[in-house]
């Protein structure tokens, strides 16, 4: 996880994942001998992406812009069975928060030595593989409810200082970006993890939230609030060339990550009113997860992709009623969920390293409480 932050290659990255994979096959914990109905989604899933891959109207294309998947399913499988979800989630929450915490200094380090350059052009500069666009600080909101859950409850000072660290430090570059997805994806995060509070601390907490927020969007020169009146219409052509691209093949779609050809093809036979920005650049993605899938693995991508979330979602409803700790992980994976599910309405893509890392790592996370019988 600290290494994600910065500039490696595809094989490198595959290498070093491969060798975690060769860790002593130990399991801490009763692994259930049944499939697991998280695990078997999975699988399902990764089963039809690669028949999408197959059937793709550009093979080379999907096989090029899924170097990471074989690196991402070997995470996958070492979280799902190698871990143990009682002794190792302070571990688990710690690796991501020390990675948004390395990733937030890259950032803030980029805007010093590069004042007076555009978010766009800052986030080039620093050339993580995290962070291509500014909206993938998505990832810093993301990995928020993770750094909460050890600044409440871990006992080593430490550890609450690095988790306060990182939430604050993401906090910052998410302003400085402007990114207005990655700040309502932490606003979700943190409402869907104080839920289960009295009403009372609810208001607290968000207020406090938006304070801080407020409070830096100040020292930074308001970039938040001046461009929240701007409607992002350019989103219009690519929604509506996803679903084209589907009409064209429902069931399998026409192939992973062939949108941004398609895209091109598209824009040659459509107007729009005059209201509508039509972005002429080769855009890779519809900047919406689900009609990604849709348009890519067609019905069945989408729907085994849903089922996964579904699963997921089930087993960590059935932890609400368990003891502390089993709710404190309840909590944290179940907002992260439901802000990974609102960012994919404007933005993901499974295009990006940390939307397959963060994914693969939270879900393996939930598969390895299901086969463990918690």
């Amino acid at each position: 996880m600290l290494i994600l932050p910065f500039y490696w290659s595809n094989f490198s990255f595959l290498i070093i994942v491969a060798v975690s994979a060769l860790a002593p096959h130990g399991h801490n914990g009763k692994i259930n001998k049944r499939i697991g109905r998280v695990n078997l989604s999975v699988i399902v899933f990764a089963t039809i992406f690669a028949i999408s891959i197959l059937s793709s109207d550009a093979i080379s294309t999907s096989l090029r812009f899924s170097a990471a998947w074989p690196s991402c399913l070997i995470i996958y499988y070492v979280v799902a069975t190698q871990l143990d979800y009682q002794k190792d989630w302070q571990l688990f929450c710690l690796s991501f928060s020390l990675c948004a915490f390395f990733s937030s200094l890259l950032c803030i380090l980029g805007f010093y030595f590069n004042y007076g350059m555009s978010p766009s052009d800052t986030i080039d500069g620093i050339r993580s593989p995290l962070f291509i666009v500014p909206n993938d600080t998505i990832f810093l909101s993301l990995v928020a409810p993770l750094s909460i859950s050890i600044l409440t409850t871990s006992k080593q000072i430490l550890i609450r200082l690095i988790a306060a660290a990182s939430i604050l430090t993401s906090l910052v570059v998410v302003i400085a970006v402007e990114s207005r997805t990655a700040l309502i994806v932490a606003i979700v995060c943190v409402a869907a993890y104080i839920w289960n509070y009295r009403s009372r601390h609810i208001v607290i907490y968000l207020s406090a939230l938006i304070a801080a927020i407020v409070t830096v969007d100040a020292i930074l020169g308001f970039p938040i609030y001046q461009k929240l009146p701007v409607i992002p219409s350019s989103r219009i052509p690519l929604l509506h060339s996803a679903l084209v691209m589907w009409e064209a093949s429902p069931m399998v779609g026409g192939g992973p990550f062939t949108f941004g050809a398609h895209y091109q093809r598209f824009l040659e036979g459509v107007t729009y009113p005059s209201w509508v920005v039509v972005d002429t650049r080769e855009i890779p993605w519809p900047h919406n997860l689900y009609l990604e899938l849709l348009s890519g693995s067609g019905v069945l991508g989408l729907a085994s992709f849903l089922s996964i979330i579904w699963f997921a979602l089930s087993k960590l409803r059935s932890l609400k009623n368990q003891d502390g700790h089993s709710t404190a992980i309840m909590k944290a994976l179940v907002a992260i969920i439901l802000g990974f599910l609102a960012a994919a309405v404007v933005e993901t893509t499974l295009l990006r390293i940390w939307v397959l890392v963060l994914f693969f790592a939270i879900i393996g996370f939930i598969a390895n409480m299901e086969l463990k019988r918690i």
